[in-house]
């Protein structure tokens, strides 16, 4: 069974994991719009498994740190600006 890679596909349930939507576009793909490609950001490599693994391995330009939305517990920040389309991990 074979899909085509950037194939246009029309799915009418917006929670699908089988796609990735195009906001510039307006429509979804297999994998990614050709016109608006994905960049995928890699974790950090850490040698062994370690406590408080996500510090260790999110990108430089991400820090760990409490929110400041109330009960929230810890969130992402970047201290970069970064485009549409990267995706982490």
């Amino acid at each position: 069974n074979f899909a085509l890679l950037n194939e246009r596909i029309h799915s009418p349930n917006d929670d699908d994991d089988g796609h990735n939507y195009c906001e510039q576009c307006a429509m979804s793909f297999r994998v990614c719009c050709p016109k608006h490609p994905l960049y995928r950001i890699l974790d950090r490599l850490v040698a062994d498994p370690i406590e408080d693994r996500t510090k260790k391995t999110a990108p430089a330009f991400i820090s760990i740190r409490t929110s400041s939305i109330p009960n929230a517990g810890l969130g992402a920040f970047t201290t970069t600006e970064l485009p549409v389309g990267v995706v982490f991990g």
